[in-house]
């Protein structure tokens, strides 16, 4: 969130900045994937 309001302010994106945030909702998916995937399991 700090990096969203940062860029919004100063108005620019740097590839740094871009590649910071795909790593930060790669974090995010990877757990929901893998319990959405057990979940699954449970359910078949």
């Amino acid at each position: 969130m700090q990096k969203a309001i940062f860029i919004k302010k100063m108005n620019r994106l740097y590839e740094n900045d871009i590649a910071e945030l795909k790593d930060g909702v790669n974090q995010l998916w990877r757990p929901l994937i893998f319990l959405q995937r057990e979940i699954l399991k449970i359910r078949h």
